[in-house]
C-alpha cells in the first residue's frame, strides 16, 4: 500500500466519528480554487512528492544504498469565527496519522495555519525516510 493511501485510511478511520470529512479527491484544487476553501470541514491530502538520494556511497559504487525522502500535505479549513468544538482533538488526531506509515527511519508531521477572509486554513506536512 502507498504512503498516500495508508495516511488517507488512517485519516478517515481517526476523524470518522467527528464533523470532519476526509475526501480522497485529487488534486485538491479545481481550476484556480482550491477545494478545502470551497468545502470547509473537508480534508485533503495532496499527491506524494518523492526524492531519492544517496545514504551510503560503497568504494565500488556496487552496492550503494539510496534513502527516499517522501513528503505529503494536507490541507483543512474551517470558519475562523464559528470552529468545530473539537478541532484541537482532530488537529492532534490528523499529526499523529504518520504512526500508520511503517518502515520508515523518519516520520514527521507538522501544521501551520493562516486567516484570510475569515477563513481559517491548516497545512498539515508529513515527511518520511525510507531505506
Amino acid at each position: 500500500m502507498s504512503i498516500r493511501s495508508t495516511l488517507l485510511t488512517q485519516l478517515q478511520t481517526d476523524l470518522a466519528s467527528g464533523n470532519i470529512s476526509v475526501s480522497t479527491e485529487l488534486p485538491y484544487t479545481s481550476g484556480s480554487d482550491t477545494l478545502n476553501i470551497k468545502n470547509m470541514k473537508t480534508l485533503y491530502l495532496d499527491a506524494l512528492e518523492q526524492e531519492l538520494t544517496e545514504a551510503y556511497e560503497f568504494v565500488n559504487n556496487s552496492a550503494d544504498i539510496y534513502q527516499t525522502e517522501s513528503t505529503i500535505n494536507a490541507f483543512l479549513s474551517v470558519d475562523a469565527k464559528n470552529q468545530p468544538a473539537d478541532l484541537d482533538t482532530r488537529i492532534a488526531s490528523i499529526l499523529s496519522a504518520k504512526s500508520a506509515v511503517a518502515n520508515t527511519i523518519t516520520s514527521e508531521s507538522s501544521v501551520t495555519s493562516e486567516i484570510e477572509s475569515d477563513i481559517l486554513t491548516y497545512t498539515f506536512t508529513y515527511r518520511f525516510v525510507t531505506i
